[in-house]
C-alpha cells in the first residue's frame, strides 16, 4: 500500500509493497504536475489546460521577459504575485492637465501600491505632477499635470504592487 508524505501529501510506495502494489510513474507524474511550476503563453491558454484549478497551484503567465509574471490560485481565483508594469502616451493638446484611466492586465487581489514617472519622448524626466485617484484592485486614475500648458505627448510609466509581492 503506498505511502504519503507529511509535508505535502506526495505519494510513494513502501519497501514491502508487492509489486503490484507499487505506484506507477503515471500516478506520481499526474500527482506532482500540480505542484510544478507551469508555465502557459497567456491566461486563456491556462484556463484551457486546468478548467479546475486547486488551491495552491502557482503558474507563470507570459512568453518574454517583458510580459512574463506569477500566479497563485488561491481556492477562488487566479492572484497575481509579481508587480504589473506598464506605460501609457498621455496627449496634451493646450492644456495643462489631463486624467486617464488605467486598467490593470491582471486584477489584483487587494488594492496595490502605484508609483509613477513621466517622461518625455527624448526619455528624460519632465516637470509634472501625478496625483492618483480611485486606485482599486482593477484600475487607476491618474491626472498628470504639467507645470506650463503646452502641446505634448509625454510616457506615464508607472508599476503596481501588492505588500509581499
Amino acid at each position: 500500500m503506498a505511502g504519503t508524505t507529511p509535508l505535502i501529501g506526495a505519494p510513494y510506495p513502501f519497501g514491502s509493497d508487492a509489486v503490484t502494489d507499487l505506484l506507477s510513474v503515471d500516478d506520481y507524474a499526474l500527482w506532482a504536475e500540480k505542484y510544478a511550476n507551469m508555465r502557459f503563453a497567456s491566461t486563456a491558454a491556462r484556463d484551457a489546460a486546468i478548467p479546475v484549478p486547486e488551491a495552491g497551484m502557482v503558474a507563470v503567465i507570459g512568453t518574454s521577459a517583458a510580459n512574463r509574471y506569477w500566479v497563485w490560485y488561491d481556492g477562488a481565483n487566479w492572484v497575481r504575485l509579481s508587480p504589473q508594469v506598464g506605460t501609457v502616451n498621455v496627449v496634451f493638446t493646450a492644456v495643462v492637465f489631463v486624467s486617464v484611466v488605467i486598467v490593470f492586465p491582471v486584477p489584483f487581489a487587494v488594492t496595490p501600491i502605484v508609483t509613477t514617472q513621466v517622461v518625455s519622448a527624448s526619455s528624460s524626466c519632465i516637470g509634472a505632477t501625478v496625483l492618483l485617484t480611485a486606485v482599486s484592485a482593477t484600475q487607476f486614475t491618474a491626472r498628470v499635470a504639467l507645470t506650463a500648458s503646452a502641446t505634448v505627448t509625454p510616457a506615464l510609466h508607472w508599476t503596481a504592487t501588492t505588500a509581499g509581492a
